[in-house]
């Protein structure tokens, strides 16, 4: 097993958050009280009082048409004063159909997600998603075995029904995880579940596997082909076997690509990417 230590985040940095509401009039109570309750976490961080109007937008989406205008909106408003983003979606979800609008028509999960990947890009890699609906989990995609950049950097979610009464307690919880504690989710009992970026992490271990621990890469049928594969080396496509054999050697540059493959360009990726070099820095290979 790898001994490899880096900082892990839970939430992306924030400036602004937009609630985007699908339950209309329903769903009114819950997002006040949530509006109230980040001004208060909010603002028991800083020495100026801020006002719910400046550290958040509410979206009301009554239709599959108001959702696209509405997301051209923030699009727009992300791209113009860079903003750092934290979206939260509060509705009814489907596994099938996506989050349904006030008028019974749904969102689909590809359409959000299409949504999502545009808003992390001009965010420049800065986005939180807090998907308040049932079946939400829905959109992560769970087959991929090839580390790719997420359409968000860290997204919360559902994989079943949930209770509405539950749904409050784990937001609650999690605001003040989020806004108050630094973020660190791991001794919280939240039903929603993470995806997020750092779930790459155990790619960027393999050619590390590879190169210190031999022994265990064999087991776990690590080879030349499977990196070259799951890679995307800033090298032409006609690299002969001696210039990969000679990559392999010193697997740094593997560890390194990976982690572009599947970060986004923020402060992060590059304390990830100094971490690496400190292990390779301090580990060396076992004699052959």
């Amino acid at each position: 097993m790898v001994n490899f230590s880096f900082e892990e985040s839970f939430c992306s940095e924030v400036d602004h958050i937009f609630i985007f509401n699908f339950l209309g009039e329903e769903g009114n109570g819950l997002i006040k009280r949530l509006e109230d309750d980040i001004v208060l976490l909010v603002n028991n961080k800083k020495e100026e009082i801020l006002n719910s109007g400046s550290i958040m937008t509410k979206l009301d989406i009554s239709s599959l048409a108001e959702f696209q205008r509405r997301s051209r909106e923030v699009l727009n408003f992300i791209s113009k004063n860079k903003v750092n983003s934290l979206f939260h979606l509060q509705g009814h979800g489907s596994k099938k159909d996506g989050i349904k609008c006030e008028d019974s028509n749904f969102v689909c999960w590809s359409t959000l997600k299409s949504f999502l990947a545009d808003a992390v890009k001009a965010a420049q890699g800065e986005l939180t998603v807090i998907a308040a609906a049932c079946h939400s989990y829905t959109l992560v995609d769970k087959d991929s075995s090839i580390p790719k950049l997420l359409p968000y950097s860290f997204y919360y979610g559902y994989e079943k029904k949930i209770e509405f009464g539950h749904m409050e307690n784990d937001l609650r919880t999690l605001y003040k995880n989020l806004l108050v504690k630094g973020g660190d989710i791991r001794d919280s009992e939240l039903r929603l579940k993470l995806s997020s970026e750092f779930d790459n992490v155990s790619f960027i271990t393999l050619p590390m596997t590879m190169q210190f621990y031999p022994e265990e890469a064999r087991q776990l049928g690590l080879s030349n082909r499977f990196f070259l594969e799951s890679v995307k080396l800033d090298t032409p496509a006609s690299v002969n076997r001696n210039v990969v054999k000679s990559v392999l050697k010193d697997t740094r540059l593997l560890s390194i690509e990976i982690t572009k493959d599947c970060f986004h360009a923020t402060p992060r990726r590059e304390r990830l990417i100094s971490a690496i070099n400190k292990f390779y820095d301090t580990n060396s290979a076992p004699v052959p």
